[in-house]
């Protein structure tokens, strides 16, 4: 680690690991200041390149699931090898990871945070998808980061991005499911 991980991840290793403040838990995502710490760090190498990102996360989620590339009219019979340069999926990445970075962005501002899960739920219940399929998604944004950062990725940014993709996941499934039954 040493050289390469204080380069990239700067303060979060060299935050005094005895500092007790750093693993007091959010009561609403039950997420510490460690771990928003190295999500963030983890992100800002990652949005770098949102597209290229995005467009790596969307061919892996189809490759992963066939089925879920027919929701995309645009681009739903695109073999997946000319997806890459399909300026659509270009476009509807940079869309998902834009959405990604504003969570990302208020993992400090629980009723931000909220609003734009509501948000999301809302949008992706117009387009009929399901709780599944978002973690799903969830599953292959934690692959994408394990092969983007090698064996710099440590259990700990594992479990840390793990952790709050299940809050993601929980709070769009509140949503999805209090639409439905609604409906």
């Amino acid at each position: 680690m040493g050289g390469l991980m204080s380069y990239m991840f700067g303060r979060v290793d060299t935050e005094p690991m005895n500092n007790p403040n750093l693993d007091v838990p959010d009561p609403k995502t039950n997420l510490t200041p460690r771990q928003k710490n190295v999500i963030r760090e983890t992100w800002s190498h990652v949005k770098n390149d949102l597209q290229t990102n995005g467009v790596d996360l969307l061919i892996a989620l189809f490759k992963a699931h066939p089925s879920y590339q027919k929701h995309f009219e645009s681009f739903a019979d695109v073999p997946l090898d000319q997806l890459k340069g399909h300026k659509k999926v270009q476009a509807h990445a940079v869309t998902v990871m834009n959405a990604i970075d504003s969570l990302i962005d208020c993992l400090d501002d629980n009723k931000r945070l909220q609003d734009l899960l509501q948000k999301t739920g809302e949008d992706h219940r117009k387009h009929s998808i399901s709780i599944e399929q978002i973690e799903d998604l969830a599953i292959i944004l934690v692959d994408l980061l394990a092969a983007l950062f090698g064996q710099n990725f440590t259990p700990f940014m594992r479990s840390s991005w793990v952790q709050v993709l299940a809050v993601i996941c929980k709070e769009i499934a509140k949503v999805l499911e209090s639409q439905q039954t609604s409906s």
